[in-house]
């Protein structure tokens, strides 16, 4: 009969403080991981976040009205520039300018301007247009603009701007030899009033004509397009083409003009 052999076993595995540690150190890398995952979460959402509001800003041109403070209560002479500054800003704008650059003119830093004087705004710019539109040809585009920025007088600069309007939208036509379509309201969300015109250019039966006038706060814009039709039959190129590039001006000028025009 075989000998039993009463040695005692060896333990197998991890005991006593070394047990303690493995499981302390398991335990915190775990917690480790879980705080990682915890924080890229995070990360992730609030990236996607700013891709939207980035969208946001490319779709309009734009950057968010509640984004971009309150309204200036007054203006420093040669802030306000839209062909400069504005314009050349918006991203899916796709426009080179090509005039002389000489138009600018802001009243407050003309010789012998007083505080008693009418402060007044204005430009005047050419662009060449590569419109989102199919199309073989650039576009002609103008931009030209008034802002009435103080009134010592009993006028406020919304009622002269009004008046301005008023006159300029008279003779919108002019230029467009046959009208397709007209109207107030067109871009309302926009501004506080426009009015658009629509169809052939009186200079050149293949060309189609697209002008927009608008007034936001105290200052008055018009947007004037012409393009060349592509095809033999001369037909007139959409107006929602044209639409689409003066929305994304639009939009823009309601956040620029919000900010730096004075109440």
């Amino acid at each position: 009969m075989p000998e039993r052999d009463d040695t005692p076993q060896k333990k197998v595995g991890l005991h006593g403080w070394r047990a303690f540690l493995v499981v302390f150190a398991s335990g915190t890398l775990a917690a480790f991981l879980v705080v990682g995952m915890v924080v890229g979460v995070v990360k992730s959402i609030f990236s996607l976040g700013s891709d939207v509001a980035d969208s946001a800003t490319n779709q309009g041109g734009g950057v968010a009205a509640g984004a971009t403070g309150a309204p200036h209560t007054s203006l420093e002479p040669g802030k306000l520039n839209l062909c400069k500054t504005s314009i050349p800003s918006i991203s899916r704008l796709n426009a080179s300018r090509v005039d002389s650059r000489q138009g600018y003119v802001d009243s407050a830093q003309e010789d012998g301007y007083s505080s008693d004087d009418i402060r007044t705004v204005s430009d005047d710019c050419d662009w060449k247009l590569v419109p989102e539109y199919n199309s073989v040809y650039p576009w002609d585009f103008d931009f030209s603009y008034e802002a009435t920025i103080t009134s010592p007088g009993k006028e406020t600069p919304v009622e002269i701007a009004s008046h301005q309007f008023e006159d300029r939208a008279k003779g919108l036509e002019s230029g467009v030899a046959s009208v397709e379509d007209e109207g107030e309201g067109a871009f309302s969300e926009f501004t506080d009033r426009s009015y658009f015109v629509y169809g052939a250019s009186g200079s050149d039966s293949d060309k189609t004509t697209y002008v927009l006038l608008a007034q936001v706060k105290s200052v008055v814009y018009e947007v004037r397009m012409d393009a060349t039709s592509d095809d033999s039959t001369s037909s007139l190129v959409p107006k929602s083409a044209f639409e689409s590039e003066v929305k994304k001006l639009a939009s823009r000028m309601e956040v620029d003009l919000g900010i730096w025009v004075p109440e």
